[in-house]
């Protein structure tokens, strides 16, 4: 399978019918390591939160890292599963172990470059009264100054892809994602938007009224839909880690059919 996603173009089309082959095909350790991390994720929150009167996004920040662990979890079983590797849990746990810490280190690059883009954005709203500026103007000052925000985090998108699937780490893994995407920033960014609709129209139902019956008919839809988001998640994860092989891929010869100018 590795050598048909190196030899043959890949529509959008393809890499949903080739990642919903994996996903089916790897289920079971997929959804186990995804679930656990998942409640890793919560319980450390709730822990933080709770016993130990932490910060919310301390919390947050912490509890990123199970996410985190539940990410490359899926990268590892997809790439395994794109190589016709048979999955094994003691790999998957050894490759993990592995590669964590420099995935981690990659990430919080990666969260304080965009912090650092995205803080005017984030003082102009801060200001906003203090500005008293019409509400027009307003808007396309915050629009602005998102937009670098926007093309940083999806320039440096495959940073933790690379760690994983090219052995990069550091600066190395930034700068890999960087030249991948530079030429076709818009088509990256179109291509992840679609991969990731399913999982962004589920998150908007989510908000409908209809689903709030009730405190304790709230609390099962909300574990349902945190459930179903989880499962989501991963599928959308093994579609990026397709797209990044395709993508990385194409030098010196064009793997995916990308849109004339």
């Amino acid at each position: 399978m590795m050598q048909a996603l190196c030899n043959q173009k890949h529509r959008l089309r393809d890499l949903f019918l080739d990642g919903w082959g994996i996903y089916c095909h790897c289920f079971v350790p997929l959804a186990v390591i995804l679930l656990l991390c998942n409640g890793l994720d919560q319980a450390l929150k709730v822990l933080l939160i709770k016993a130990f009167d932490a910060p919310f996004k301390l919390a947050e920040f912490l509890g990123s890292f199970a996410s985190l662990a539940g990410m490359l979890s899926v990268l590892v079983i997809t790439i395994e599963s794109v190589s016709g590797h048979h999955v094994k849990w003691t790999e998957c746990f050894r490759k993990i172990r592995r590669f964590f810490l420099k995935a981690a280190w990659v990430k919080m690059i990666v969260s304080i470059i965009q912090s650092l883009v995205g803080l005017p954005a984030i003082l102009l709203v801060l200001n906003k009264d203090a500005l008293d500026v019409p509400v027009k103007l307003f808007t396309i000052l915050e629009i602005a100054l998102m937009l670098p925000f926007l093309w940083i985090s999806v320039s440096l998108l495959f940073s933790v892809y690379a760690v994983i699937l090219r052995e990069k780490s550091g600066i190395d893994a930034l700068f890999h994602s960087w030249r991948l995407v530079r030429h076709r920033w818009w088509y990256v960014f179109m291509t992840v938007f679609l991969l990731n609709l399913p999982i962004f129209i589920f998150t908007m139902a989510e908000q409908l009224p209809w689903w709030h019956v009730g405190e304790l008919g709230y609390m099962g839809v909300f574990n349902v839909a945190e459930l179903v988001k989880t499962i989501l998640g991963g599928y959308s994860t093994v579609l990026i880690t397709l797209f990044f092989l395709n993508l990385d891929s194409v030098a010196p010869q064009k793997l995916i059919d990308e849109p004339k100018a």
